[in-house]
């Protein structure tokens, strides 16, 4: 399904079309299944380093991901021998442009509480992946009570900040880097140079996505052409919801009477 600049919000169709028989919410933060997927990163550096690192640092949209590796970091630490032990600080990167989380931490506001979101932000954000207008901030074992549990941060960074880190990156390791791990390197890199993550820390950096250009200079690469695309207003007419379902049914043939919706 692809989105227009005038598409109804993602959480909005999910929501519609998880009420109709035959569909599911997969549950998004809330699914413990997703969550133990994006925790194996803190696995796979605990694996690596033989301990749980300093400081874990990830760009974030939801927060899910981050969520995740604060999970793993629990369970890795009672298996380690206790409570005693630090957690890793958990460290998250946003778009200066779009920061909601940035702006609860830090000033207490809950902009997702607002009217009016700034949905021009949106489309301004240098990794627009990392927009999520409704993060589960505040929620039972949420971002907030991970944050603070491990004594966290939530950091920020331009698009300027953000290109000279991918491009940082790409000299260093040989490899491209996209938007969403540009923003948590050049947070990362302007946290050291503040003083606020110790150089010295071992600090996982959760590169997210990266290797496009590398790819495509051997290869040629193919957008898929969607299968659906839905306007603005869909959602209000039980009509337009029927058809929508019907196309969402018949794109997933081998498992028709049963559709997962997902949403972060």
């Amino acid at each position: 399904m692809s989105p227009t600049p005038s598409t109804p919000t993602p959480f909005a169709l999910a929501d519609t079309l998880a009420a109709l028989p035959g569909f599911t919410a997969e549950g998004g933060t809330r699914n413990v299944g997703r969550r133990d997927g994006l925790g194996t990163v803190m696995l796979a550096a605990y694996e690596r380093l033989g301990r749980l690192p300093d400081v874990y640092v990830q760009p974030i949209g939801s927060g899910a991901g981050a969520i995740a590796a604060h999970e793993a970091a629990l369970r890795l630490r009672r298996a380690d021998g206790g409570s005693s032990r630090p957690l890793p600080r958990l460290v998250v990167a946003q778009n200066s442009a779009f920061a909601p989380v940035h702006t609860a931490w830090h000033t207490g506001t809950r902009p997702w509480t607002c009217t009016d979101a700034g949905p021009d932000a949106i489309h301004r954000a240098f990794a627009p992946e990392l927009t999520n207008r409704r993060p589960p901030y505040e929620t039972s074992g949420g971002l907030a009570a991970a944050l603070r549990e491990s004594r966290g941060d939530v950091l920020t960074a331009d698009a300027d900040e953000a290109r000279t880190a991918m491009a940082a990156f790409a000299e260093s390791e040989g490899v491209d880097i996209e938007p969403p791990a540009g923003v948590a390197l050049a947070a990362l890199r302007t946290a050291v140079r503040q003083g606020r993550i110790d150089p010295a820390a071992t600090v996982p950096l959760n590169i997210t996505g990266g290797g496009r250009a590398w790819y495509a200079a051997e290869r040629r690469l193919e957008a898929n052409v969607p299968d659906l695309v839905v306007p603005r207003g869909a959602t209000d007419s039980p009509q337009a919801v029927a058809e929508i379902a019907a196309a969402v049914t018949s794109a997933v043939p081998h498992h028709p009477q049963h559709v997962a919706l997902a949403r972060s």
